[in-house]
């Protein structure tokens, strides 16, 4: 999998990027067909999920994501059965936005003094 995140105001002021903040996120996934369905889109659901505004509220954040993933797999499937037997793509997505939840997920981690850092690697010492 290769995955990218970048800004989506490269010109302007940073005041115009502080004041309207966009992110784009960019993943190309090969072998795809090897991994459940279920655990694919978890993946593009997350990804969706934290590039999302909040301004109408979570509930809606999440249903957007959600109608967002549901599309992705939907087009890869018919990737998948237009290919046939000649070949299996590679699924690609990609999702953009405020990045409004990522932001606020990670000021509530850091006001709660969370480090998700030292958490991953406590899990890996087992």
């Amino acid at each position: 999998m290769e995955a990218s995140a970048t800004p989506q105001r490269l010109f302007g002021s940073v005041e115009d990027f502080v004041a309207t903040p966009k992110a784009r996120i960019d993943m190309q996934m090969h072998d795809v067909r090897w991994v459940p369905a279920e655990d694919v889109f978890g993946l593009l659901y997350q990804a969706a999920f934290m590039m999302e505004g909040t301004a109408d509220g979570y509930d809606a954040a999440r249903q957007r994501a959600s109608r967002v993933a549901e599309s992705a797999m939907t087009m890869y499937s018919w990737e998948v059965n237009r290919a046939g037997d000649e070949y299996v793509p590679s699924m690609e997505f990609s999702a953009d936005g405020p990045y409004t939840v990522y932001r606020e997920t990670i000021a509530h981690w850091n006001e709660s003094g969370f480090d998700v850092l030292a958490k991953a690697q406590s899990g890996r010492e087992r």
